[in-house]
């Protein structure tokens, strides 16, 4: 009887063994988890809710969802609901706004299952909720100037039975991996199908470290990180709890993602350390965000730029000549016929002036999507170009061109901006006082299986110093950098190109020395079944 006695306890203590472990285990994942009955009223939530709504658990048990959302909210989550119902979907997954005990209007990414009684009748709801107010502010500003939020989770249930259902229901839906590793044997007892979205494989059974993962684990810096640098080690051997380590997980193709590692501890009755669990989330997206953010930033500097310092110029120019021109208003009473280039030097700089204001908007509409894509023959704009600026006044200029009858890209009309900006470059900034020889060749290239027009422009001008390609396609810095119509405008080609899908490089005519000029190369997508 003794015997049989103590056989009975080996169990029950197995079972309050589990039951802390998974207890514990659900404090540590920052979800607010949440049972309804079928009319949405409460019948269950765990302490997170008072985090996210300002309320605690007793406070909203035998109230209605409905009545802590916003009337226009709570329609759609009806009709949601009623949806799940109808098309007989055990979860799934939405966004919801709920009002907060202070007013503040919180909005949850909410992944629903339904309950479900021993005829297969649904009884109720049960869900989990993610704060996503950062990421709602991340795509608010992402139509804007991008970006995106951050997330965590906790969960918690009540007994046994139950809390193992919720747990795996949990664990089978949230968009986060779960680690469990055991602190006797350090072997991986437990990892969700995040974990091994995350990481590239299963881990089960494996001793914990940084080379169990088919992923190298590295620091943000991307240099190696040891396994006693891991949280989950951490909070393994010394009973601490990390949160939102941020780790890079590069995959074997080279591909990386950023996760954000939260650990923590499980203990026995007795205080003793017996696993530890990480929840982890790949935050990559979060961070992609965050430097869309960066580069709309600098695209709206870009812009200011434009506005400020060419147009500055351009009307410092027409300034000049206007006064000028009253001063020999001035000093004779009037203007005579030889005096007019002052007024239409004057006239020049402002039509620039609005001339770029147009190609700001030009461009504005292009990042935008605003400008049409279609098929546009480049031979045609080409050969337009050859026979405009074959006709500089004062100027011999001679340019040859090598192409094809027809040749047709997809691309927007400011295609054509990018090879007067070129070939407008190379007489700019070529000397006056002798002959410029242009070429101009067409031909077809194929990149990474992809098909393209390759438009070589080559000129005997003075060419470009190392020094100075390298930063020759990106915007100058004010305070750093002496701007000039050609490095800025250059910014402004390799923008449209690669709006276009395609791409700009430069390089010396003749290898070697830059003095016998330049040769800028341009890839365009080709379209060749016309």
């Amino acid at each position: 009887m003794k015997e049989h006695a103590m056989g009975q306890r080996r169990p029950l203590e197995s079972i309050h063994e589990s039951e802390e472990k998974y207890r514990n285990l659900i404090e540590n994942i920052s979800d607010w988890v949440w049972e309804t009955d079928k009319n949405m009223v409460f019948t269950y939530s765990n302490p997170r809710v008072k985090d996210y709504l300002g309320f605690i658990p007793a406070e909203i048990m035998g109230r209605s969802m409905y009545d802590l959302m916003p009337r226009e909210w709570a329609d759609r989550i009806k009709n949601f609901v009623e949806a799940m119902n109808r098309e007989g979907k055990p979860v799934a997954v939405c966004e919801k706004a709920m009002n907060a005990k202070s007013g503040e209007v919180v909005y949850f990414e909410m992944t629903v299952n339904l309950i479900f009684d021993e005829n297969g009748r649904v009884t109720g709801y049960r869900g989990i909720c993610r704060d996503i107010r950062d990421r709602k502010r991340a795509e608010e500003a992402q139509r804007k100037a991008y970006g995106e939020l951050e997330h965590m989770v906790k969960e918690r249930t009540k007994e046994l039975e139950h809390a193992r259902a919720t747990l795996q229901a949990i664990l089978d839906t949230v968009p986060i991996g779960i680690l469990v590793v055991d602190a006797k044997t350090h072997l991986v007892t437990y990892h969700s199908s995040g974990i091994e979205r995350t990481f590239g494989g299963p881990l089960v059974g494996k001793t914990y470290g940084v080379d169990m993962y088919p992923n190298q684990i590295l620091h943000l810096d991307g240099s190696p990180m040891r396994n006693e640098e891991m949280p989950l080690y951490i909070s393994l051997m010394f009973g601490k709890q990390v949160s939102d380590m941020e780790i890079l997980a590069r995959q074997p193709d080279g591909q990386e993602h950023t996760v954000l590692a939260s650990t923590a501890p499980i203990k026995d009755a007795q205080g003793r350390i017996t696993s530890a669990v990480a929840a982890i989330m790949d935050i990559t997206k979060l961070k992609n965000a965050e430097r869309g953010l960066q580069e709309a930033k600098s695209e709206a500097e870009m812009y200011l730029d434009l506005m400020g310092h060419d147009i500055n110029n351009l009307s410092q120019v027409g300034i000049g000549y206007l006064e000028l021109a009253l001063d020999l208003l001035d000093s004779t009473g009037r203007l005579e016929p030889k005096d007019r280039p002052l007024l239409e030097k004057a006239l020049e700089t402002q039509l620039n002036s609005s001339k770029l204001i147009m190609n700001v908007r030009k461009i504005q509409r292009s990042r935008a999507g605003g400008l049409k894509y279609r098929p546009i023959d480049l031979c045609r704009i080409l050969a337009d170009l050859k026979d405009h600026y074959s006709q500089v006044p004062d100027r011999e200029v001679h340019i040859g061109l090598t192409s094809s009858p027809q040749c047709f890209i997809y691309a927007n009309e400011l295609v054509h901006d990018v090879f007067t900006n070129l070939i407008g470059n190379a007489i700019k900034h070529s000397p006056a006082d002798r002959r410029l020889d242009i070429l101009i060749d067409l031909r077809k290239a194929r990149l990474d299986g992809k098909d393209f027009y390759r438009v070589s422009i080559e000129d005997n001008g003075p060419g470009i110093p190392d020094e100075l390609k390298e930063r020759l396609f990106t915007r100058f810095e004010p305070g750093k950098t002496k701007a000039t119509g050609r490095g800025l405008g250059l910014y402004l080609v390799k923008t449209l190109l690669e709006d276009m899908s395609g791409s700009i490089s430069v390089e010396d005519r003749v290898k070697g020395d830059h003095r016998k000029g330049a040769r800028f190369i341009v890839l365009l997508p080709a379209i060749l079944d016309r």
